[in-house]
């Protein structure tokens, strides 16, 4: 946990973009993919790995409501732009059953948004340079997530869930708010 958690800087005072990186031939190229005119949004929605045989069961799923909430915080805060460039929301996510209300409620509110290269498929490393090179990042309650925040572009924004937080804080790992999801 000492490499990924916040516990690391703390112990190293050192940023671990000074000796964690991808791979060049793994990095997204910003000016080629025609993203270059955008402030870019990633977004990661955690599924069905968290459903497994490990009894998890949801817990650290986040609902719909939460990338709402994120999603029009950056709204309701910055007009959809950051320094003149309209934002470009990518879903990054293996599992496109938990992305499908987030999508929908890009296409409802007029949203630029796109599915990253590899949505909906167990390979990850496209999807995870983008996360990395975000301007802005809508985090899941997933380390894959949390590493993205650590490697790559050194000024992106983060949004977290304060739920999420203080549930994992007072000690509270169930799966209620998932299931109470799952119910409605």
């Amino acid at each position: 946990s000492y490499a990924l958690h916040n516990t690391f800087h703390k112990l190293t005072k050192i940023d671990p973009r000074c000796f964690l990186e991808l791979k060049d031939k793994y990095k997204i190229n910003i000016k080629e993919s025609g993203m270059e005119n955008h402030t870019i949004v990633g977004i990661h929605i955690r599924g069905g790995d968290i459903l497994g045989k490990d009894g998890q069961g949801g817990r650290e799923i986040h609902t719909p409501s939460y990338y709402k909430k994120a999603i029009n915080y950056l709204l309701d805060n910055t007009q959809n732009k950051i320094n003149g460039k309209d934002y470009l929301f990518i879903v990054c996510t293996d599992d496109p059953n938990f992305a499908k209300e987030t999508i929908e409620y890009l296409k409802q509110n007029n949203l630029n948004y796109s599915l990253g290269p590899n949505f909906g498929t167990h390979r990850f490393i496209q999807d995870f340079s983008i996360l990395c090179y975000s301007d802005i990042l809508i985090n899941s309650s997933s380390t894959f997530c949390l590493a993205a925040v650590f490697i790559g572009k050194s000024d992106k924004k983060v949004i977290h869930s304060k739920v999420w937080m203080d549930r994992v804080i007072r000690g509270d790992f169930s799966n209620k708010e998932y299931l109470s999801y799952r119910k409605g």
